[in-house]
């Protein structure tokens, strides 16, 4: 039922913008898997914001399921994070030559991944901003992210500054070929009571 129910919805995002996809926590991943092979069967490009594990682990897990993700682009906001929790007192990240999202021009030739300073980094000069801008700005096709647990944004962030950040990412799909599908663990009902209205579509499974 649960991958029938995420085929037909992503079907419906050829005329939707956004859909927020609850799930069971140990469904997550087969959740991801699915919407990203029905996604990229359309011949979109894709976007992965990974929050709380590395994109290695991200693109292991669709490679074993058999995916081509030659047209995914990676947001890895976890491996700056834990080099920086393991790194000498006032050693952060930067210092240490991990590279980084800063606004620059959008190149032809586009790395596939950009290492973000971490899920808690969201304000407007913030690298996960400006990841998700020079992606979105820099591929010329239609495109869609993914925002795996989306919850980890409010454990880091206010929930103004976490808002805001969705608020803009949604923003997106008016001036850019871009869809959003976020996922989250069924049963909050506090966070799905914050976030619920401004997706056009809610798939529970």
């Amino acid at each position: 039922m649960g991958s029938d129910s995420i085929t037909e919805a992503c079907g419906r995002l050829d005329s939707l913008d956004s859909l927020l996809i609850t799930s069971d926590i140990g469904r997550i991943h087969d959740s991801i898997v699915q919407v990203s092979q029905n996604l990229l069967s359309k011949g979109w490009y894709g976007i992965y914001l990974s929050l709380n594990r590395p994109h290695r682990t991200i693109q292991a897990l669709l490679e074993d399921r058999g995916l081509d993700v030659e047209r995914m682009y990676f947001i890895d906001c976890v491996t700056a994070l834990a080099r920086e929790a393991y790194s000498p007192a006032g050693i952060g990240p930067m210092e240490q030559g991990l590279a980084a999202a800063a606004p620059a021009a959008p190149t032809t030739t586009l790395d596939r991944v950009i290492y973000a300073s971490g899920p808690y980094d969201l304000s407007d000069e913030g690298t996960v901003p400006a990841a998700v801008n020079r992606f979105v700005n820099s591929i010329p096709h239609e495109k869609f992210i993914i925002v795996d647990t989306m919850r980890t944004l409010f454990i880091y962030n206010t929930p103004d500054i976490a808002s805001s950040f969705l608020h803009n990412l949604l923003e997106l799909t008016n001036t850019h070929d871009l869809k959003v599908v976020a996922l989250t663990r069924k049963g909050d009902e506090v966070f799905q009571g914050l976030v619920s209205k401004a997706f056009d579509e809610i798939l529970e499974i």
